[in-house]
């Protein structure tokens, strides 16, 4: 856990959403988190986790697939399909309203799906 995350797209789904779609400033809030993730270590990323109004920075939130409806949920299940059921599954916040959805492994963050709406879990 005092490792420092990194970002890799190995299993990136770009059918739910693209970044092609993203506008420039959305893009900058994204650059901005990947560089506020490479400044922690893991501990301090799982340490942002909370419930409601305690989540902090990255807002790390650990799910069960099964409780998505929309769409993203198949992306998910294709990549654990892959790689294995013992993956968790997690997001991070980009900003008050995007995030992004992965698993970790080691020191890598693999990101799996873009939500620039939040609308995997809506609030």
């Amino acid at each position: 856990d005092n490792e420092n995350p990194f970002v890799t797209l190995k299993y990136f789904c770009n059918a739910f959403e693209c970044f092609s779609a993203w506008e420039k400033d959305e893009l900058k809030s994204f650059s901005d988190f990947i560089s506020a993730l490479r400044d922690r270590t893991w501990r301090q990323v799982l340490e942002t986790s909370g419930k409601g109004d305690n989540k902090a920075g990255l807002a790390y939130t650990q799910y069960d697939i099964a409780t998505i409806k929309n769409g993203a949920e198949e992306h998910l299940k294709r990549v654990r399909k892959q790689i294995g059921d013992d993956i968790t599954f997690f997001e991070l916040r980009v900003n008050q309203k995007m995030r992004v959805h992965g698993f970790r492994a080691k020191a890598a963050f693999f990101l799996v799906l873009l939500d620039r709406e939040h609308r995997v879990f809506p609030s």
